[in-house]
């Protein structure tokens, strides 16, 4: 088929074949889902080796992956409701606006659904079912936030005590003069209320910036020492 050249058309002759055009690429539409509907339902796209009309579309006519799956949608969608391949033909529906509206297409209300949608831009149809179809609200829920690292210092969670069971510290642990830790004092209290053994000094702290190194306990020379 030979494809006329627009160029020698005069304005009004111009726009008069574009109306034409699109009424009969309209139309093809219609046709062409409808031809695939009966394709499919003889699953004659079986026996040309696809699993799906999605793959005889993509491939045999050379569709974009999105005009197929278009296509797929629409061909389902008229199988169920025939009065769309009308609406397709007239040019009341697009083909997006069939494959968004497919799966919420009811035997009692498809007729007011698809009424809606006629001439809706694919943004207008989205809206059209956020109103039909709201979803729910959320739940609101409360949960407890992990510590966070001004809640316990390292010694504290180290020892597995909380800063706040130890009075007098304001959330991060100081070191004594002598290089013991505030918390000895309260596991030694600890360890008094439980009639348990009690603590003879304070704990040391390895690496303590004073000395640089561990503290080590002294150890009495023995006879043989120098």
């Amino acid at each position: 088929m030979l494809m006329t050249d627009p160029r020698h058309l005069t304005d009004e002759n111009l726009i008069a074949s574009i109306a034409t055009i699109a009424g009969t690429e309209r139309l093809a539409t219609a046709m062409l889902i409808a031809h695939l509907a009966e394709l499919e339902s003889r699953n004659l796209h079986l026996a040309q080796g696809f699993r799906s009309l999605f793959g005889y579309c993509r491939h045999v006519l050379h569709c974009s992956e999105h005009e197929a799956y278009n296509r797929m949608e629409a061909v389902h969608a008229a199988r169920r409701f025939p009065v769309i391949l009308a609406l397709l033909a007239e040019g009341r529906l697009h083909l997006t606006a069939v494959r968004l509206l497919a799966p919420h297409l009811k035997d009692k209300d498809h007729l007011a659904l698809l009424g809606g949608a006629i001439h809706k831009s694919r943004r207008e149809i989205v809206a059209l079912l956020a109103r039909w179809f709201p979803s729910p609200d959320v739940a609101s829920s409360i949960r407890k936030l992990p510590a966070t690292p001004e809640d316990m210092s390292p010694q504290t969670e180290a020892l597995g005590v909380s800063a706040a069971e130890e009075p007098g510290l304001p959330g991060r642990m100081e070191t004594a003069a002598d290089g013991s830790i505030p918390i000895a004092r309260t596991l030694a209290a600890r360890a008094s209320a439980s009639n348990g053994p009690s603590f003879g000094g304070p704990l040391p702290i390895a690496g303590h910036p004073s000395t640089g190194r561990a503290r080590r306990s002294p150890v009495p020379a023995g006879p043989d020492a120098p």
